[in-house]
């Protein structure tokens, strides 16, 4: 840096600099890679029967087995995973649900189960019951 008389920049100006022939070559392009191929999937995707909880509860800590307090992040998507299946901290896609976390783990969640985090009960409720489509990624 050449002609500098200080080393600050300050609000409103502008460095200024100029292309030397001595710049570094520029990188090859690199080839591009199938689509086709499952391996190159960055995610894994299971069929699950999903169940919804809340935080707010008679004697619910709303503390998660990962440490993640519900009651302080209320806007938080997580779910209760069997962390056989799916690793605690794991992010996921839940269908119908969006971008999630594995964050819990429940006596009732074994195998193929998940319960997906509501604040609020009625809309824990709205959510019923059902199979969804969750995508793991890695």
């Amino acid at each position: 840096m050449e002609n500098l008389k200080k080393d600050n920049i300050h609000p409103k100006q502008v460095l200024k600099v100029k292309k030397t022939s001595t710049s570094a070559k520029p990188k090859p392009k690199a080839k591009a890679k199938a689509k086709t191929s499952s391996s190159s999937k960055k995610y894994k995707t299971i069929t699950v029967k999903a169940t919804a909880y809340t935080a707010n509860c008679k004697g619910c800590s709303g503390i998660t087995a990962s440490g993640l307090n519900l009651k302080k992040n209320p806007n938080v998507k997580a779910i209760s995973v069997d962390p056989k299946v799916i690793p605690l901290g794991t992010k996921v896609h839940v269908e119908g649900y969006g971008d999630a976390i594995a964050a819990d783990k429940g006596g009732a969640i074994k195998g193929n189960k998940i319960d997906v985090f509501y604040s609020s009960h009625s809309k824990a409720i709205n959510w019923g019951r059902k199979t969804v489509k969750v995508k793991i990624y890695k």
